[in-house]
């Protein structure tokens, strides 16, 4: 999963590439393609590449405010994309529901993220910091910004996983960060990619 590449190309073939050398089954991607010196690029890549892809809010943005500058095919593409789709047993967006633009939310608004979500998961961007939330069987909630790569035991409980950001302002360093989950044994990976 990989989320807010904001036009860096650079970036997400350093990411594809690993994900490629891991064997991924699936890309999903959570929105914000665009915003960036080539941004045509990464929505073809994207389109190419992804099984899943939902819609940011630049690619809203661009779809009603740049004209021809992406492309007409480009442009319908993005258009396309849902909100919200799921997958697993996750809920996939671009941003948690009433999201402004920041810092990555607290453990009060990703608790009520969860408890409007029917799936255990929540996988959202935009805030371009990998974060963990859980929400365990108590009602207790956990959790915050992920600094390193590592796994996250993801078994028990209910989820908001955001991968952070791959390419964009937010991707600090040449560092990429995006997520990895392994389906069959309930555990998330955060991944940092350098480029």
């Amino acid at each position: 999963m990989l989320s807010d590449v904001h036009g860096n190309l650079v970036a997400l073939e350093a990411v594809m590439a690993e994900l490629d050398r891991q064997e991924a089954d699936a890309v999903w991607v959570l929105g914000d393609l665009v915003g960036g010196p080539a941004a045509g690029d990464v929505v073809d890549l994207v389109r190419q590449q992804a099984t899943i892809a939902v819609a940011g809010d630049r690619d809203r943005a661009a779809v009603e405010e740049a004209g021809d500058l992406l492309g007409a095919g480009r442009l319908l593409w993005l258009a396309s994309l849902p909100d919200v789709d799921h997958n697993w047993r996750a809920e996939l967006r671009h941003a948690l529901p009433g999201a402004g633009i920041g810092p990555v939310p607290g453990r009060r608004a990703a608790a009520a993220a969860l408890a409007a979500c029917p799936e255990p998961f929540l996988v959202v961007g935009h805030s371009g910091q990998a974060a963990v939330y859980v929400v365990d069987a108590a009602g207790e909630v956990s959790g915050g910004a992920v600094e390193e790569a590592g796994w996250v035991d993801i078994s028990k409980g209910s989820f908001v996983l955001n991968p952070g950001a791959v390419g964009g302002e937010r991707a600090l360093d040449g560092m990429d960060s995006w997520l990895m989950i392994d389906t069959e044994t309930d555990r998330a990976e955060f991944n940092q990619t350098g480029w």
